[in-house]
Parts: C-alpha cells; structure tokens; sequence
C-alpha cells in the first residue's frame, strides 16, 4: 500500500516541477494545506517512518528533520506551545536538542524561508542521513530574520513515543503537511505574533 508520503510524491511529479524551488514550495503549499483529518499518531507510527531517527535525541545530527509529539516542561507558564513539531535540527542542548519548529512560520513566510535555506543547503535527493547545516551562514543575511520564532530547545525526556525523521526528498511534503497543534492557542495568533518577531525593526 502507498503511504501518504509517497501519493504526495507521486502527484508532484506527474507536474514536471523543479524540487526545492519557490514553485514547488508554492505546489505543496497549495496542495497540502487543504488536507484535513490527519492522524499525527498513526502517520509517525507508519512503516514509512518506522526505524527512522531513533537515536537522534540521545545524538542529534545538524541539519537534519524530525517529526514527533511533544509535552513540554513547565506547560502551564508558556503562552502556547506546538504539542507535534517539525524540527530541523540545529544542535545539541542539555539533556536534549535545540532546532527550527517550521511550523511556528505562517505559510507563506515558510515558503520564503524553504527557498532561502535550500539555496544555503544545497540539498540534493542523494543527501538523506548526514546534511551539514551551515550555522554561521544561516545565522546572517537575509534568512536570520526567520530565525527567532522557530529557534526552541526540546528535552529528551518531555518527547513522547516516536521520533519520526524526514529525508530531504520529503521536506516540502512535511513542511506543508498540516500536521501542527498548537495548544493553548490558536495557530493564527501564534503565526501573527511569529510575523511581529519576523518583520519587527
């Protein structure tokens, strides 16, 4: 059977699209976000992802993506949290990992994030396991500015279940996927206050 990731796939080819471009991102963009009743529990538990990063938060790898739920500690003093991030990550932390949640960005600023990081990625279909994030190029010029609404530290022990990692073939599909829950908020309040820290002079 055809996993969600692969019918994704599938139709994206068949539109002779170049990958990790601005169009293919403003394809997934328009293709996914529409999606509704996803269960985020049984698609990280699907074979496609299973055996996939499971050591990654003991020895997180730089630059690479990962799927799973989240409880974080001390809940009840944040203003929201994302209880299923999508994190790239960016490097180690005490007793856990810090990283990009992509989707703290609102869509379209998620769109132009995409297409400035592949640029600096220079991510291609034979890098699947080791990419190597460029810190000190992301961390300057026009790309920094998306930084500060994604940067967040998770701990090892507050992960709950599976982590999930996405190859880079599939990071459009997952960066579109509406697979966010924002708890004690609401996705629009949390990506407006994301574009205030974006475009905030």
């Amino acid at each position: 059977m055809a996993t969600l990731f692969e019918n994704i796939s599938k139709e994206f080819l068949l539109e002779n699209i170049t990958p990790r471009t601005e169009r293919s991102s403003q394809w997934f963009k328009n293709k996914l976000q529409m999606m509704s009743g996803i269960n985020r529990q049984e698609l990280l538990l699907s074979p496609e992802f299973k055996q996939r990063g499971q050591l990654i938060v003991q020895r997180p790898l730089i630059g690479t993506m990962h799927m799973f739920k989240y409880l974080p500690k001390g809940e009840e003093t944040l203003p929201y949290y994302d209880q299923y991030p999508l994190v790239i990550i960016t490097g180690r932390a005490k007793g856990g990992f810090r990283g990009l949640n992509l989707h703290y960005l609102p869509v379209m600023l998620r769109v132009r994030f995409l297409t400035l990081l592949y640029d600096i990625m220079q991510v291609s279909d034979e890098m699947d396991h080791d990419n190597e994030l460029d810190w000190d190029r992301l961390n300057r010029g026009t790309i920094k500015r998306f930084l500060k609404p994604m940067i967040k530290t998770y701990l090892t022990k507050q992960v709950r279940g599976r982590i999930a990692q996405v190859f880079p073939p599939e990071w459009e599909i997952a960066a579109f996927l509406p697979f966010q829950r924002f708890r004690k908020s609401n996705r629009d309040i949390v990506w407006r206050d994301s574009y205030k820290q974006v475009y905030r002079r």
